[in-house]
């Protein structure tokens, strides 16, 4: 969603945050973790902690536009 945001508006500038609360992307997300670990376990041990988290970005276009993208 990221990647397509950043070219369908060009915007190079972003901000980003994660809404699930963590403050580092790289670690396992407990929210997640906690979800998944009592429907999905299997996925717990395949799936990397980057792609775990919540994320928020904002954008502003060259036009002035303000864009916001969630993954989640």
């Amino acid at each position: 969603m990221a990647v397509a945001a950043d070219a369908a508006f060009h915007a190079a500038d972003f901000q980003e945050n994660t809404a699930c609360g963590c403050a580092d992307v790289s670690m396992p997300c407990p929210r997640w973790q906690a979800v998944h670990e009592r429907s999905e376990p299997g996925r717990l041990a395949c799936t990397d902690p980057r792609f775990q988290h919540q994320r928020h970005r904002s954008y502003e276009t060259a036009g002035g536009s303000n864009v916001h993208v969630l993954s989640v």
